[in-house]
Parts: C-alpha cells; structure tokens; sequence
C-alpha cells in the first residue's frame, strides 16, 4: 500500500523529490497514518526499503523475524532552527509473514497524520527525519546556516524554496502523482526506433536523466564552455567523434544550452550547421556531418573547418566515422591542396598521432590517451587555433569510465586521463558496475520509477511482468547480473553499444516486446486484456500468464519465443545483439563458481524438474538449491511465484497429455534457466569471453592456453601427431588453408617457419600480430568468433563451430599476407604428395 499512502500526503511527493533531486541529495519517503501513530508503526514499503539498503542503512532482506531481531539505528529530527537526537527501529515481525515496519521514536510528536516525512542518509548511514509538510522546514532549505541547508554541503546550488503553486494552495486541492504507467509511457520515445533518440542543439531538454557520457565528451564539453566564455581565447575546434546513437548531440545541445542562437532554423527539420554568438566570437556547430550538399560531396567537414579558421570561429562538429573516410579519400585525389581542414582530418583519421605539415601549415599534437586528443594548428609562427577530438565509440559503456581531467585552466591544451581498462568477466562485482554509464542509466530509470510510486501493484491487474522487472532490477545485484550478461553479448558482437543501444535495453529490460506493436499509453489496457479468465481451466490459465511471462526482462532481452511460436530475435535490433548468447544455448551442466571462467551452472535448474509432479514446485526446490546470496533470490518476483503455481496445476491437470506435460517442462526450465543466468551474469559462451577479456588483459602477450589453440587455428601441422611436422600453405590454389594428410595429386606449398603471436591494444579492440623471424606477416582483430574457433581446436586438430563461417574469411586473410612477394626472399618452398615432402629452392 504504499504508493497510495504517499499519494495521500499533504504535500506533493513530486515536489518534494524534484527538489531533493535538484540539491543532488537522495531521499526515502513516508506518510505517517493516523494508525501508525497511534501504534507506533510504520509499513517500510518497497522504494523506502531500496533505499535504506542502497545507503547503508538497514537491509530487511538479511534480518530474522522477531521482536529479538530488531535493530537500532541513530537518527536526528531536522527542525528550521535545530536538530533533536532521536533512533529509528527496524524489525519483522513474527506475523504476517514478517512483513517489514519501522518506527521512529518521538515522531508522534514531530508530525501529524498526512505528513510527507522525508528520510535523509549520511554518509555513515545516520538518518535525517524532514517533515516538508512544515512551511518553515521546507524553507529552511534555502537559509544559510540551517540544518536543513547544511545538509546539501557543497552540492548543487539550492533552488526555490518548496512551495506549491498558488493555484493548488488556493483550492486546497492535491495535484495528482504520476504512476509508474505514465512514466513508462513516456519511456517508450526511448525504445528502438522511439521519437526521442536523437537531438539537435535546439531540442528540448529530455525529461529522462541522462547517465555519464563516453569517456573524455562531458570534460571536453565542460573545458570548451569555458573557452566559449573567454573573449581572449583563440579560435577552438572540438570533435566528437563516433558511430550513431553515442550522446555526441546531445553533449552538443548541452555545450550551446547558455548560448544565443543566431538565425535559428524554424521549419522543424534537422539541419547540418546551427550557428551561436559566443563571447567574442561566433560558434558553428555541425550537428550531422553526414548532412551534405550535392556540390560539396566528400569535402564538407573540411569545408566548414576552413571556413571556421578563415572567419576566426569557434566550431564544435558531430562526425561519424564514415565521414572521415570519405573526406581522406576525397583529400587523397588532390595532394596539392593545403588546408587546415585537411590536417584536421588526417589527424583524427590516423592510428598514431603525429605531427603534419602541408607547405606553411602545421599541425602539433600536444596530448594522446587513446580516446582524446590534443593539437594546435600554425600558420609560420601563428597559431590559427586549437582542437580537440574526442573518441565516443572506443570505451564500452559497460566498464569503469575512466576520468579525464584538463590539466589547469581553459587555456591549456594538456589532459590528464586514466587509461581505460576491460575488467575480467570474473571480477564484475556490484561496485564495478554502478561505476559505468550503463550502470548508472539503468540506475537513474530505476529510481525514477521507484519515485512516483504505484508500485505495490494495481487491483484490475494481478499479474504484472512489469511490475516484477521493476522490482527485479531495483536489486543491485540483479542489475549487476544484467549488466555483466550485456557486456558478455557485446563482446560477442564485437560492436560496442551506444546509447541508443542502452536505452533499447533499458525499455525492452521493463517492458519487454510492448513497444513493437502499441502505444505506451496502451500497456496497462494491454496487460489486463492478457490476464487469465478466473472461470477458465488451470491449463488456460497456465497459457496466459505464459504469453506475460514473455515481457520479463529475461525472456525479452534474449527474443524468447512466445508460446504460439511467433517472434524472431533477428528482427529486432536489441534481440538480434542478444540472442546469440540467450544462455539457454549453451546450458552447460555443473554448478556455477562466480570466480572460475569454465564452470558449469545448469545442473541446479535441471534437478529441479527431476520428479517435478510429485516432489512439488520447480522454483522453490531450484532456490532451496542454491546459496541464500545467489542474485536469483532477489530477481523472483510474485509474478514468478504465480507463474510456478500454474505451472505445477496444470502440468498435474488429468486434460494434459504426455507430449504437452513435456513441452510444459521445457519452456518452463528455459524460463527459470535464463532467469537464473542473466540475473547471475551468466551467457552462453561464458568461456570464450571470458578468455577474451583475460587476452585483452595480459596483452601484449597471450594465454597459455590461448596462444595453444590459435597456433593450431592458424598453422595447423600437416600431421597433427608428429611434433616435427611442417606447417605447409598451397601456393597456387584457390584457398591459403594449410596442408593436412596425404595428399593425392603433387601441390607447390610454403613451408613456414615457427612463428610469434602478440597482441596490441586498440582502445577495447585487440589486434592479434603474426611473426617470423622479427618480420610481420600478418594482424587480424582478435575477437570472439575467432576465440570461439580457437577454443574448439584440440590435440592439433581443427574444431567446427557456428561461427566458421564468420572466421573463416578473415583467416583465409590473414594466411595469404604470408604469400606477399616481399616476405617470400629465402623462402622454403615443398613439393608435396602422397605422405612425402620434397625440397626445392628457387633462383633469381
């Protein structure tokens, strides 16, 4: 009951957390009833419990029932002039099945039914009571001095005090709280294809908080605002630079939010430039450079470069890698051509940073970390302008972001950044996630939710899958889960998400497939049309809460198919990065170890449909199974317990036959395996990206086990049981595949020597380098498909997986570099047939 109970409050929840959220302070809500009052005690209802645990407070989840298990924490009431000491009780009690209450002593006296409390944390968990329903506390918030006030420190600065509209205090009247449906309806402009995933510099501001951008963007961003306001600044060239959907607009919009805009568009398009008055100079942005005229095809970002520099313009542009290529191809027909423009490009285009010139032109870089540059641009002995590139697409979300930090005032050029780094898949730990951007978008959405309340369920809807993903995903641990199951899916993409691809996830993680076929207005009507017919048979009712169970976040993500057998996970462009590592694909037996890469973790899940019919529910017998810590305990939700209901009425239903008992039992142990792995971070595949980021990790060098399996991929002996035999590549056939076995007809063939393999770091890419005799002959991107095919490999012997034919080209690739003319000078060259090799050497 307690989204009804805060809607009931005296004084708007919505201001209340608006406020708050705007002095960067997070907050716990109550409402005391007259009932509780009078028996000194308070329901701890969901969002309060969350916050209580996230802060440190107290974690109901851990504690025993019973007035013996109670525990004590040091609180303070906040008055407008004063703080009174008082303690917080926290217990379950032995009834009710241990439902968890709170009392805070002294609050009878404090606050009178109806009162919106607020409950502060400090850093060492002590409690802060706010009764906002009192003029005076409220706005004490703003008075230096207060206590209310000395609780935002060195926060943000603090806004208007809380006071309703005159309009409301007038009539007397409560404004009505956003449930979590309108909140989810206004998500759904942020699922794939929704309205609200692009931006141009004069877009509204999005209602949804915005997580930390791609490493380098908000310091870049925030040292060039700063350069904008410095008349004495020279002209400042900033480049974003990175695939579709990476926050690169929407780091524009806020970079321009201060500026006046000069003959800003008004026909409602998007367009390729927008132009600002900044202090002393005028600002270009290029919001789209892919947006082009027929008479500038290939040369329009090194156009607006050298208009910039010939009118003395600061320029800030939004450039796809594409475009890059383009324009250095474009630049590479005429050599003869000198501009700043065209430094700029090969610059940003180059692996390596290095100074350029071009007649009188030159181009310095000042700073280099992989992910951010530095240079200036001279003229003889003038310096026409400074610029910096930002990398948004070289740093997975899904790690740690990296600090980044100008070295003194906006008129340096020097950065300081943290090297970025791929955690091992067995060391993502709570901690590690709430430190990515993704950690803290799903986060943000979470709260949001958590913060218009609503969420202790609606009557005309009994089984809510949406409602069980909210209350799956407020859980740290689940979320961690999550987070640790996308990296494994990019990984095995080998396409780092952008935003877009984040914001997809977060709305299908919630909603699952809604958004592909109705409005966001139209869920709540689309889950109660979906709700089981209380009259129809335990098999009917099974069937439907089976099509619900398609909208959690587990059977989503993945693409699961429904029980009609509609929906393909390659359609859709979330499901389609997912699906290949649905952890049902790979549900390797064994009990799962966190810490070791190779375990199994399927055998609990199947033994809990082992006598399923008579030995009762799979779901209670899989978490009595496992660990009390294990992330699945906190990812069930009712609905999942409803779900096993049915399943066990109908799978005992004497109208069910022998072949549909079966099918029940497979889509039910799918169901619980993905719920299982994903809330645990478990992917199919767990081995192979998990030997991915231990390379990525120990580069230059290789894994033992890794370096192995690659040499047999790649040189495989012609007789895989002789030590000393040759690794032989055809010369004149059609393919480089090595010889293996006897050969029936004479073939001309390469013998090569041993070789050395060694990696290369390229932001989160990994480059795999080939040598013989200190002389390269060859690099291939060392990714998953090629680790995959690697791993199969065994006793010398090439394996076969799904992703051959993936490989199997770029192998074929990276085997004919060893038969270029420059590397074939004292070649041994064989002549091989039947079971024999024969010598022969080759004169100029």
């Amino acid at each position: 009951m307690g989204g009804a109970v805060l809607k009931s409050s005296d004084f708007p929840i919505e201001y209340a957390v608006g406020q708050f959220a705007a002095v960067g302070l997070e907050a716990g809500y109550l409402v005391p009833t007259e009932t509780g009052l009078a028996k000194s005690v308070l329901d701890a209802h969901y969002s309060l419990r969350v916050f209580l645990e996230e802060h440190g407070v107290h974690d109901f989840a851990t504690q025993e029932q019973g007035q013996e298990a109670r525990v004590l924490r040091p609180a303070d009431f906040v008055y407008a002039d004063r703080l009174e000491p008082t303690q917080v009780s926290f217990y379950r009690p032995t009834t009710k099945n241990g439902d968890p209450r709170l009392w805070i002593y002294g609050l009878g006296g404090y606050a009178e039914p109806g009162n919106l409390i607020v409950l502060l944390a400090s850093p060492s968990g002590r409690l802060q009571v706010v009764n906002v329903s009192v003029p005076e506390i409220r706005s004490s918030l703003t008075d230096d001095g207060s206590p209310l006030n000395a609780l935002v420190g060195e926060g943000p600065t603090v806004g208007p005090p809380m006071e309703l509209p005159a309009q409301s205090l007038e009539s007397g009247h409560m404004l009505e709280n956003t449930s979590y449906w309108d909140v989810l309806a206004d998500l759904w402009g942020r699922s794939t294809g929704g309205s609200d995933v692009a931006a141009s510099p004069d877009s509204d501001a999005s209602p949804w908080p915005s997580a930390p951008s791609a490493p380098g963007v908000d310091e870049a961003v925030g040292w060039f605002r700063g350069r904008l306001k410095d008349s004495a600044s020279k002209p400042t060239l900033v480049f974003l630079v990175g695939g579709p959907g990476a926050g690169k607009s929407y780091a524009a919009a806020s970079a321009v939010a201060e500026l006046v805009a000069v003959d800003p568009p008004t026909d409602g398009l998007a367009h390729r430039t927008y132009q600002y008055q900044a202090a002393g100079r005028k600002l270009t942005v290029v919001n789209d450079a892919t947006i082009t005229r027929a008479t500038n095809l290939g040369s329009a970002l090194t156009a607006d470069i050298d208009a910039a520099l010939d009118e003395q313009r600061h320029l800030l542009a939004c450039v796809n890698r594409g475009v890059l290529v383009e324009e250095l191809a474009c630049l590479r027909k005429d050599a003869s051509v000198t501009n700043p423009g065209g430094l700029l490009i090969e610059w940003m285009h180059g692996a390596e940073p290095e100074p350029l010139t071009q007649g009188d032109l030159r181009l310095d870089p000042v700073e280099s970390h992989g992910y951010i540059r530095s240079a200036s641009i001279t003229r003889g002995e003038d310096v026409l302008a400074e610029a910096v590139v930002v990398f948004v697409d070289v740093c997975s979300l899904l790690e740690v972001r990296p600090t980044v930090d100008w070295a003194s005032s906006t008129s340096s050029l020097s950065v300081r950044s943290d090297p970025y780094a791929v955690s091992r898949l067995t060391r993502r730990t709570v901690e590690h996630q709430q430190k990515t951007s993704a950690g803290a978008l799903f986060q943000s959405v979470v709260r949001r939710l958590q913060d218009v309340g609503g969420l202790d369920g609606t009557g005309d809807i009994q089984f809510d899958p949406v409602l069980a993903n909210i209350r799956s995903l407020s859980d740290l641990q689940v979320r961690t889960g999550l987070i640790t199951f996308l990296r494994s899916a990019e990984v095995a993409s080998a396409k780092r998400f952008a935003f877009r691809e984040l914001w997809g996830i977060v709305v299908r993680s919630l909603v699952g497939h809604a958004p592909e076929g109705l409005d966001g207005g139209e869920l709540p009507s689309l889950l109660q049309r979906l709700q089981p017919d209380p009259q129809g048979s335990e098999v009917a009712h099974w069937e439907a809460l089976q099509v619900l169970a398609g909208m959690r976040f587990s059977q989503g993500l993945v693409g699961a198919q429904l029980p009609d057998g509609s929906g393909d996970p390659s359609v859709n462009p979330i499901t389609k990065l997912l699906w290949p590592l649905d952890p049902v694909r790979d549900a390797r037996p064994g009990r799962y170890q966190p810490k070791t890469w190779n375990s199994g973790w399927a055998t609990p899940v199947v033994d809990a449909f082992s006598g399923q019919i008579a030995a009762g529910s799979p779901l209670e017998t899989l978490l009595e199974d496992l660990d009390e810590e294990d992330a699945l305990h906190r990812a069930v939700a009712n609905f999942d317990w409803a779900l096993d209901k049915a399943f066990v009425r109908a799978s005992r239903s004497s109208l069910v036959t022998t072949s549909t008992r079966q099918e029940m039992i497979a889509w039910y142990g799918a169901y619980l395996m993905r719920l299982y792995a994903i809330s645990n971070g478990i992917s199919a595949f767990r081995s192979e990206v998990a030997m991915w980021t231990q390379a990525w990790r120990d580069a230059p060098n290789l894994p033992d086990a890794l370096d192995r399996s690659l040499t047999t991929l790649l040189r495989p002996k012609r007789d895989p049981n002789d030590p000393a035999s040759s690794v032989l590549v055809p010369l004149f056939d059609s393919r480089t595949s090595p010889i293996v076995g006897a050969q029936a007809e004479p073939r001309l063939a390469l013998k090569t020597d041993g070789v050395e393999m060694t990696t290369r770091r390229n932001g989160d890419a990994l480059l795999l380098q080939l040598s013989e005799k200190s002389k390269t002959v060859g690099r291939v991107e060392l990714d998953f498909p090629l680790i995959r095919e690697s791993l199969a490999c065994s006793m010398e012997h090439i394996g076969i997986t799904e992703q051959t034919s993936v490989a199997s080209p770029r192998l074929e690739r990276f085997r004919a570099a060893r038969l270029a003319p420059h590397l074939l000078q004292g070649a041994k060259y064989r002549i091989v047939v039947g079971a024999h090799e024969y010598t022969f050497t080759v004169e100029d």
